[in-house]
């Protein structure tokens, strides 16, 4: 079987929006208000912004939105929120609402917020106050010096000494006060 260019897809995809936005005489109506180079950029915008979910999960592992955040957790947005302020769990803004990477989660019987999470988040903060929940990602997905060559995230999931994601944490942190 030959497998068709990833790009086709893609490309299919968006066909497919454009003639479900080209259906609605309301939309055609504002797009007609709009300039040639107007629309070609938003047309550039969605194509970033329908991929960008695909990088960061790539780069940034799995994650979950807000709402599977709430219904696994069995928590309201603002318990959520709140957690996020409070630096228990890392929210990576994405639009107006907020991706989780999985990795800060265990998933048994019942599904919780690792509480090393608020360790590390304060191991960081520690050494750096305006550390970012997506450097805080990127970091967890980055093999590490201190943790035997293993990515924080993968030490978390093998529910190894909390120590050495510490220093790790502490020391990417310093790094990036600099």
């Amino acid at each position: 079987m030959v497998m068709a260019h990833p790009a086709s897809e893609l490309e299919a995809g968006l066909r497919r929006g454009v003639a479900e936005v080209l259906d609605s005489g309301e939309l055609v109506a504002l797009l007609d208000q709009r300039s040639k180079g107007e629309l070609f950029e938003a047309g550039r915008r969605a194509v970033q912004i329908a991929v960008s979910p695909l990088i960061w999960e790539e780069r940034l592992g799995a994650m979950l939105d807000t709402v599977h955040v709430c219904e696994r957790l069995g928590v309201s947005r603002q318990a959520v929120a709140k957690a996020v302020d409070a630096s228990r769990l890392v929210g990576i803004r994405s639009g107006k609402s907020r991706r989780f990477p999985v990795w800060q989660f265990t998933f048994g019987d019942k599904v919780a917020v690792r509480p090393q999470v608020a360790e590390i988040m304060a191991a960081f903060h520690g050494a750096y106050h305006d550390v970012t929940p997506l450097q805080v990602a990127s970091w967890a997905m980055t093999v590490q010096p201190e943790l035997d060559g293993s990515t924080p995230a993968r030490w978390l999931e093998e529910a190894k000494p909390l120590e050495p994601l510490l220093i790790a944490a502490h020391r990417a942190a310093a790094a990036l006060a600099q």
